[in-house]
């Protein structure tokens, strides 16, 4: 019986041993295991930058849980707030510059990435944006590391001119603010709209005021245009524009086209008709992000980052950073170092793979051409009505404009010719009948 327990007791103390040295090797590897550094430079002061956060740490976790990337390395997201301010970005890079992390990601805003970019491509460290849209970015002198996983606003501005082209107007108003997302969007769109389109051009500053905005709204109700297209950033002021043109009788029977879909926010059933486009995702991408984030347990502690509908820069955000980790993972296996800026941009370059986002591949100069939805605001709610690409424009319902009708603006009634019987049996055909619907 002695002889039992203390055989009982030795496999114990036997399996706590090797159990106590178990957690010892693992505790080694992970000590040894190399830390890859990303830096997150976000505004927390924007819904999507707290949003993301989550987003970012639960991709992060995906790939050190997966045995198959970056073997005896751990991947370290650290945050950075860029606040709204060009000179909160620029301190945060200059931290950068002394940590060198293997890749930077963000900002949301366009204007802050650019001068993160900068100042970024001049060390050779990657920039790498899933929200950042402006044209400017696209600029490989200036930006040099600076690569995206969501499309450029070039694409929104050949996709407004598709839908400009689809219901033949012959006259339109553009509206965009001065700065470069704007000017570049309407660039584009008027690049290929056919010569016989009229195009009144219209821009003004990103501070203008609601007097001006009611003023310039006047002069341009007199220019009888059937369309209004708005390249406009600021979500704020598109919903201002939209509010004056209501109150100015400007809204029945004209077709209002926003360029972004991010001022879906804060519209509702007083602006039906609106069109707008969106980035097309996979079929229920945002419903399996959405119940990925809920069941996770977020280390970041951001209060109103989850409970809140997703935009579109979530699921870009996971997949930016499933890029870098395939890309770096590359450069290592190759016999590379994780800071070594040239060889993980070429990498990023290369990596091909099936994420949230869909097919993510970028082109050699880092760019992610994208399709386009295009939603109809109807009852308060936005429909999916066509999906578009800068060549193709193809359309799965009709629009229904304000007041509820489907006739397209400025579309001219149609006008049936008869004749006349005159005496002696002669025909004359002057007279015009106008079928309204």
């Amino acid at each position: 019986y002695q002889r039992r327990v203390h055989g009982t007791l030795s496999e114990c103390l036997f399996f706590f041993a090797m159990l106590q040295l178990s957690l010892i090797f693992v505790l080694i590897h992970k000590f040894l295991a190399e830390n890859v550094s990303l830096a997150v430079v976000l505004p927390l002061v924007d819904l999507r930058g707290r949003q993301n956060l989550h987003a970012l740490q639960l991709a992060a976790d995906y790939v050190n849980a997966d045995p198959a990337l970056l073997p005896n390395h751990q991947l370290i997201l650290k945050f950075y707030d860029s606040g709204q301010l060009r000179s909160q970005t620029l301190a945060v890079g200059v931290v950068l510059l002394n940590e060198r992390p293997a890749v930077a990601l963000g900002c949301i805003w366009s204007r802050l990435t650019t001068a993160l970019a900068e100042m970024l491509g001049a060390a050779q460290i990657p920039i790498l944006s899933f929200v950042s849209s402006s044209p400017q970015l696209s600029n490989e002198i200036m930006f040099p590391t600076h690569s995206r996983v969501n499309p450029s606003d070039v694409y929104q501005g050949q996709i407004l001119a598709n839908i400009v082209n689809h219901f033949k107007w012959t006259s339109i108003v553009t509206l965009c603010t001065n700065e470069p997302y704007g000017l570049e969007v309407i660039r584009q769109l008027r690049e290929r709209l056919p010569e016989n389109v009229a195009v009144k051009y219209t821009s003004f500053p990103v501070d203008v005021t609601e007097d001006d905005t009611r003023a310039l709204l006047m002069k341009l109700s007199r220019s009888y245009s059937p369309a209004f297209v708005a390249a406009i950033g600021d979500f704020g002021l598109v919903r201002r524009i939209l509010r004056l043109a209501r109150e100015l009788g400007m809204f029945a029977g004209t077709a209002w086209i926003l360029s972004d879909s991010a001022n879906m926010a804060g519209l509702g059933a007083a602006d039906e008709g609106v069109l707008t486009l969106n980035t097309r995702l996979p079929p229920g991408a945002m419903e399996r992000l959405q119940r990925m984030l809920e069941a996770y347990q977020p280390r970041v502690d951001v209060p109103g980052s989850v409970n809140t509908p997703l935009t579109s820069s979530v699921a870009f955000g996971f997949d930016a950073v499933t890029l870098v980790a395939r890309a770096v993972d590359a450069v290592v296996r190759a016999g590379g170092s994780p800071i070594d800026g040239v060889a993980v941009l070429a990498a990023m370059r290369r990596v091909r793979f099936d994420g949230i986002t869909g097919h993510v591949a970028l082109d050699e100069t880092g760019e992610r051409p994208g399709p386009y939805n295009v939603l109809n605001l109807r009852s308060g709610q936005w429909h999916h009505v066509a999906h578009s690409t800068s060549d193709t424009l193809s359309w799965n319902s009709s629009v229904v404009w304000s007041g509820g009708v489907t006739r397209v603006p400025g579309v001219l009634p149609t006008v049936v010719r008869i004749g006349l019987i005159y005496p002696f049996g002669k025909f004359s055909a002057h007279a015009h009948v106008l079928c309204v619907d």
